[in-house]
């Protein structure tokens, strides 16, 4: 009768062993790969891998594999519901520090625009009335 690691050969302990690690380490996926990872097209691809694992490879990995998979798709799902817009954020913060203010913060409030309107024009081309030659005698 043969055990579970005599009838792995090298590729299939590399595989276990890169998947132990995922499932060990908590890896940081950005937000934009997100909705790479949660469509159909990578659900379906992630059943296939394990059906494939399943019929050319040992059973424990195939079932070790569904079970890294799904908890790596958990563990990205909960970056999905905590994501929140960037403006949402800002102005629920803007109307947490102005609880006791009087003025009324406007849902549109854009805070760069206002800044960026407040800047006044500087004229950095060089001519003779920007220039100031000093003297170092």
């Amino acid at each position: 009768m043969k055990t579970v690691v005599n009838s792995l050969n090298i590729i299939q302990i590399f595989f276990f062993l890169i998947l132990f690690y995922i499932l060990l380490v908590d890896i940081n996926i950005d937000y934009e790969y997100i909705p790479y990872i949660h469509n159909i097209f990578s659900y379906i691809g992630f059943f296939l891998i394990t059906i494939l694992l399943f019929l050319y490879s040992n059973p424990f990995l195939a079932i070790f594999y569904s079970v890294v998979i799904s908890l790596f798709l958990f563990r990205t799902s909960k970056l999905i519901l905590n994501d929140k817009p960037k403006e949402e954020v800002k102005y629920n913060y803007m109307k947490k520090l102005n609880k006791n203010s009087n003025k009324k913060i406007n849902r549109d409030f854009n805070l760069e625009n206002t800044i960026i309107s407040n800047i006044t024009n500087v004229d950095n081309t060089p001519n003779k009335s920007n220039i100031y030659v000093k003297n170092c005698s």
